[in-house]
């Protein structure tokens, strides 16, 4: 059993940026709460297109029956949505997620270094507080997703269930197309099976998850 809390988007960046990169951020939405004209659709019968990403960089400490080691695993996510609002202000849709990871070891005794690629899918449902005609908006999503595991390395198979609940804003550049920064709790749970049993092995990753992305509100003639 390994269990890792972590963050992502986890950036090293000296004060002296850290400080710039916060003006520059407020100097956006400074702009775009303020300047930007536009409202998204979020009318019953409207679809939702779009989607976002995340990163994530993390030292995992790994054990099982037979080995125990420590190694680094980097993370990029994408996740495409396709949605439909049943009401005003209320969507539900698919969201699958295409993950990449890349593990590098870091004990001597592994320095293996492995990539895989893993299909997630399933619903969603985001719910918009705000009235439909300001510039900008408050949300906050909530999705689960499974999705089947194949271990390029030990070509071990299983199961992994994500468990996400987001909350952030919404800006709209025009009635069509907005972007989103999203903030919230992740719980991903993974179990990999052996054909002989001798290496299975769980894992539990739960903590801070950022994204940013786009939607594409289109609205059904």
């Amino acid at each position: 059993m390994k269990k890792t809390n972590y963050f992502n988007f986890r950036i090293g960046l000296r004060k002296a940026q850290v400080f710039s990169l916060k003006r520059t951020i407020l100097l956006l939405f400074f702009i775009l709460f303020f300047y930007l004209p536009g409202f998204a659709q979020l009318d019953k019968n409207t679809w939702i297109v779009g989607g976002g990403g995340t990163f994530s960089s993390v030292n995992d400490e790994f054990s099982s029956n037979t080995v125990s080691t420590e190694y680094k695993r980097t993370n990029l996510q994408l996740s495409p949505q396709i949605g439909y609002f049943i009401k005003d202000k209320l969507a539900v849709g698919l969201k699958p997620s295409i993950w990449w990871e890349k593990d590098k070891g870091l004990s001597s005794n592994s320095l293996t270094i492995s990539e895989s690629i893993r299909l997630d899918y399933g619903p969603f449902f985001r719910y918009y507080f705000l009235p439909k005609e300001k510039p900008f908006n408050i949300l906050t999503e909530v999705s689960y997703q499974y999705g089947n595991v194949k271990d390029n390395y030990s070509k071990n198979r299983g199961t992994r269930n994500n468990f996400e609940v987001l909350v952030g804003q919404a800006v709209y550049f025009n009635s069509t197309v907005g972007m989103e920064f999203l903030i919230g709790y992740q719980n991903q749970q993974e179990k990999l099976t052996s054909s002989n049993n001798a290496s299975n092995y769980s894992s539990i990753k739960k903590g801070l998850l950022v994204s940013v992305g786009f939607q594409i509100h289109l609205t059904k003639y």
